[in-house]
């Protein structure tokens, strides 16, 4: 899945990618810091809790997809 921030287009994007080639963990995380998603690309295995973590003093808007696709993505 592809996501982005539409308040810091096209700089901050990120994608999450689920397989079975991961070891299995129950929870796995992505901070927004500096306006850039870390890790970028997260790779997690099925059935992962993915949490987000704001590391910053201001807010971000996100979406699937990427900016190509004008917003047509699902508002997290």
């Amino acid at each position: 899945m592809e996501y982005y921030c539409t308040i810091h287009t096209p700089d901050m994007q990120g994608k999450i990618t689920v397989s079975s080639n991961v070891v299995s963990v129950d929870q796995d995380t992505v901070s927004m810091e500096n306006d850039q998603f870390v890790p970028e690309n997260l790779e997690v295995a099925p059935n992962t809790t993915v949490v987000w973590i704001n590391n910053q003093d201001h807010n971000h808007d996100i979406e699937t997809g990427n900016p190509s696709s004008d917003g047509d993505g699902d508002p997290y």
